[in-house]
């Protein structure tokens, strides 16, 4: 019964996901004009020529409306021309474009619906920031430009090496003795493979060690793959989150005698970066691991406590982009 339910669960996400579009909203100017046929709706750029006299009516924006899906390119102009049929308007022009990036994987574009007498197509004027129709001043947004091409200037490939303290934040026995508390150090090397739109891979391996005043001290050693989102804050600055998951290697040492226990491991990883130049920079991050194991017999674990490792650290180091 309880897998029928769990099914009959994830079938109904799938078909709330589906349903939903992306989000139109529409600012109009006036409601004096007749809906045109969906057909007949233009769409044009900056920079394309328009009807000399053309009439802005209102604006367009087609958004993502939360969980939105089906959400291309195409797709998302087809509701914009959609719109402005309804509302009357003859040409849709795209004022800005962007692309789908760490805000939303969907297309979005932002657009004025326009008027014209069909006579008016005989003469015809290119759209500049100078260019001025009724109601509203047409302008191309010069700061979506600028922002995808920034976002598209980072390297494809970055190699970092960084070194830092870690503090543990979870319970664990050792010969019968609980730990918690402790202060240790750690070394991460990490590849990223980022495409244009900022997301991308990655491969992490890191090393922990931490030792208490008793002689007990223990190293966590993790390697896996990942997945990254890159954003370029500015020319020079770049954020980054990362998400990992692989095998965490774990060894206890206690009086000359070892222990290790292998167990999957989480990886979560955040980044703000500095370019010193196009090749080199520093990095400033924070990171968290953890890794479950066994719980010993009779230890009692807290309300929300699971047991294993759970290491909060802090790392800063050197970037290399290629």
């Amino acid at each position: 019964m309880k897998k029928i339910l769990l099914f009959a669960f994830f079938c109904a996400i799938i078909c709330v996901l589906q349903s939903c579009g992306p989000h139109v909203v529409t600012d109009m100017f006036t409601s004096g004009y007749a809906p045109q046929p969906v057909s007949s709706v233009r769409v044009i750029n900056y920079g394309d020529s328009i009807p000399a006299g053309s009439l802005a009516i209102g604006k367009v924006k087609v958004v993502d409306g939360g969980l939105s899906v089906n959400c291309n390119y195409d797709k998302v102009v087809q509701k914009g021309i959609e719109a402005t049929a309804k509302n009357g308007g003859k040409m849709l022009m795209i004022d800005e474009h962007l692309t789908p990036d760490l805000r939303s994987t969907c297309h979005r574009i932002w657009g004025t619906m326009l008027w014209y007498e069909d006579e008016m197509m005989d003469s015809l004027v290119p759209v500049t920031a100078k260019y001025q129709v009724e109601r509203n001043q047409v302008r191309y947004s010069e700061k979506a430009e600028k922002r995808r091409r920034l976002q598209e200037s980072q390297k494809s490939n970055v190699l970092k090496v960084s070194a830092g303290p870690s503090w543990l934040t979870t319970r664990f026995v050792v010969d019968n003795r609980t730990y918690n508390s402790r202060m240790g150090y750690s070394f991460f090397f990490d590849y990223e493979h980022i495409w244009k739109s900022g997301l991308g891979v990655g491969v992490s391996y890191f090393h922990n060690h931490t030792s208490f005043d008793d002689g007990v001290s223990f190293s966590l050693d993790y390697f896996g793959p990942s997945m990254v989102a890159s954003y370029m804050l500015s020319e020079r600055w770049r954020w980054m989150v990362q998400l990992g998951f692989g095998p965490g290697w774990y060894t206890e040492h206690y009086s000359n005698i070892s222990d290790k226990t292998i167990n999957f491991a989480l990886l979560c990883q955040m980044d703000i970066e500095y370019k010193l130049s196009e090749k080199v920079g520093l990095g400033l991050g924070y990171n968290v691991i953890s890794i479950r194991m066994e719980k010993p017999d009779g230890f009692e674990l807290k309300e929300n406590e699971f047991y294993g490792i759970r290491e909060l650290m802090l790392r800063a180091g050197l970037r290399v982009y290629f």
